[in-house]
């Protein structure tokens, strides 16, 4: 049985490789070009690239924190890996008002010898209100 998950990530999380959240420009993913960015924000894919989101990010003196709230925890039957499901919500602040965005999160967790480990995760975006939303 689990009893605590301890996260060696801040709130918003940097997960293993292969992990998908927004960023800014540099538009490129293994060295090619992303169609898909929009108003200069790209998805940020690995280790390296969630580094430099949230480095970028944690220094935005609009930032305020980020906030993940576990909802259900389940733990595989021989207690070697476990799902986190919850929900985040991120805050900036600047002089033309506050931005709250967030939505819905899964958390991928292994049990190590040093203990619990983030191995994956997953945000979704599902609302934003405040002067920096975008689509």
């Amino acid at each position: 049985m689990l009893g605590r998950l301890e996260s060696s990530n801040d709130a918003y999380g940097v997960g293993a490789a292969g992990d998908i959240v927004h960023a800014h420009p540099p538009c490129s993913v293994g060295g090619k070009q992303r169609r898909e960015c929009r108003r200069g924000v790209c998805p940020a894919v690995g280790r390296a690239g969630l580094a430099q989101f949230f480095a970028r990010d944690f220094a935005d003196p609009a930032f305020v924190t980020y906030v993940r709230t576990p909802r259900q925890v389940a733990v595989s039957a021989q207690g070697a890996r476990a799902v986190e499901h919850g929900t985040w919500t991120a805050i900036k602040r600047e002089p033309r008002g506050e931005t709250r965005y967030g939505g819905d999160y899964a958390a991928h967790w292994a049990r190590t010898a040093q203990g619990w480990q983030v191995r994956g995760e997953l945000y979704v975006k599902l609302h934003c209100v405040g002067p920096l939303c975008t689509p």
